[in-house]
């Protein structure tokens, strides 16, 4: 994993050795003030980008146990539904059963 050697205020606080040709010292730290400003900036918007992360596996969490919950509640309906059919198809065939019994009964 890649990792950021420098903070804002390692930028700001760096100083260059000038020699006889050496860069502006003054234009060199107005452009090293840019960078840590942006630098700053980054730095927020990784812990911006961090918590939202967090947040987001927390919630993924959340919604994969309530998924769980779930399955095993439609798998328990399921059930209950092929107990109940079953259940369904027993009463009616007695009640077909009862109901040829008592037409024999009035035929006899």
């Amino acid at each position: 994993m890649k990792t950021i050697k420098l903070r804002a205020v390692d930028v700001v606080n760096k100083e260059f050795q000038v020699d006889y040709q050496g860069y502006d010292p003054h234009e060199v730290d107005v452009f090293l003030d840019m960078v840590a400003v942006d630098y700053q900036m980054f730095e927020a918007i990784t812990n911006d980008f961090n918590k939202e992360i967090k947040y987001l596996r927390q919630q993924i969490n959340d919604l994969q146990d309530k998924n769980d919950v779930l399955k095993a509640q439609l798998d328990e309906t399921k059930a209950q539904k092929a107990r109940l059919e079953e259940e369904g198809f027993s009463k009616a065939d007695l009640i077909k059963r009862i109901h040829n019994l008592e037409g024999k009964l009035k035929n006899d």
